[in-house]
């Protein structure tokens, strides 16, 4: 169970989530109990839902066509991370069945871990 966190720098009570907030809007609910007695023990603390910490994914569109060109584009001589691609991919004749998305995007990441940062140049070039 999800619980209030008292801040007593900021003077708060902070609802964990949104779903949280909603559930102590329902009269007679343990969240809206809950939410009551700390509102007792702190009546002059201002009630909050606490932020989200979800940090934004800078690495949206990154797609198997963009792997695809940016391992041309970086791959060395031999070609072997474009040979483990298409392993993971399942398009070898190695290998049957492909991988997960997320398996080969997190693979994609490790072999290029300069990737984010170059994503990132990118962007900020684009939006100046």
């Amino acid at each position: 169970m999800m619980t209030l966190t008292i801040n007593r720098k900021n003077h708060t009570i902070e609802m964990p989530t949104k779903k949280y907030a909603l559930a102590a809007s329902k009269y007679g609910s343990d969240e809206y109990k809950e939410v009551q007695s700390a509102r007792a023990d702190y009546p002059n603390y201002k009630v909050v839902t606490r932020k989200s910490t979800k940090r934004s994914d800078n690495l949206k569109g990154l797609t198997y066509e963009v792997m695809e060109s940016y391992i041309a584009a970086h791959d060395d001589a031999e070609g072997s991370n474009k040979k483990y691609y298409d392993f993971l991919r399942g398009v070898s004749e190695e290998k049957a069945s492909s991988s997960s998305y997320g398996e080969i995007r997190k693979w994609f990441l490790k072999a290029y871990p300069t990737y984010g940062k170059y994503v990132k140049a990118t962007t900020d070039t684009i939006e100046q």
